[in-house]
């Protein structure tokens, strides 16, 4: 049985995201959790914490088989091929690793930090600045933690932003893309912190903007992240960005 539905798919294409439960097997949650707390326990390189936060926590976990079967040996190839079609999804290489720490702030200061397109480059994140780079066509965000609260870092996603964005760049390409952020912090729509339990998948569209929310609890936010790629994902390019259900079954 398919534990993709329709109304997963409606939401997907109405809302740019979606939630799949229980899609991750337990031991496969264990391995990667312990094998990023042993990295942990290694210490950080403090001088590198900006890469860390922008790229990938345990960067050396990256292209591991421990992370990367989290979507290679799991149920998650067989429901993104319910959105992508049948033998569409490439096998993944690289997961990033993604915590969010605790904070300390007070309550009346909690806020979700700025939205972001994947692939927009910022100087940090291993994109010149300024540029934009269209090499994805999903996120799968696998819960590792539990999350089944807002302000524990949960993933954040901006409902139906993924339609702003392909009206905004049909209107002005994608040469300048950057500015776009102009433009969404005028638009009306309002961030979901997207509450899980570990093996959930959050799938959202490449278009969706999102963000890391702010970690409140006490405990180190887990998860790892991964972009989607679909075999037809380099002839399609950025003609992605104009038609951006061409390399989606769902729609």
């Amino acid at each position: 049985m398919s534990m993709v539905t329709n109304e997963h798919k409606r939401q997907l294409v109405e809302q740019g995201y979606c939630v799949l439960r229980q899609v991750i097997d337990a031991s496969l949650l264990v391995a990667a959790r312990r094998a990023i707390n042993i990295s942990l326990s290694q210490g950080v390189d403090v001088a590198k914490l900006d890469e860390y936060r922008h790229v990938s926590w345990c960067p050396e976990l990256c292209t591991s088989s421990v992370i990367n079967d989290l979507m290679n040996h799991s149920a998650m190839v067989q429901a993104t091929e319910e959105f992508l079609g049948k033998d569409s999804v490439t096998t993944s290489e690289y997961g990033q690793v993604a915590l969010r720490f605790p904070q300390q702030c007070k309550k009346d200061d909690y806020s979700v930090p700025g939205a972001h397109l994947d692939g927009t480059g910022n100087g940090k994140n291993g994109i010149p600045d300024g540029t934009f780079l269209r090499n994805f066509s999903a996120l799968a965000v696998c819960i590792l933690s539990e999350q089944s609260q807002p302000w524990s870092g949960n993933f954040t996603v901006w409902p139906g932003s993924h339609h702003f964005a392909n009206r905004w760049f049909l209107k002005n390409g994608n040469q300048d893309a950057c500015r776009i952020y102009e433009d969404f912090a005028k638009a009306d729509i309002e961030p979901v912190q997207v509450c899980g339990d570990p093996g959930d998948v959050i799938i959202a569209h490449h278009l969706t903007f999102h963000a890391g929310g702010p970690n409140m609890s006490d405990a180190i936010r887990y998860a790892c992240i991964f972009r989607l790629v679909h075999s037809e994902v380099e002839n399609f390019g950025e003609g992605a960005l104009y038609d951006p259900w061409r390399e989606w079954s769902c729609e």
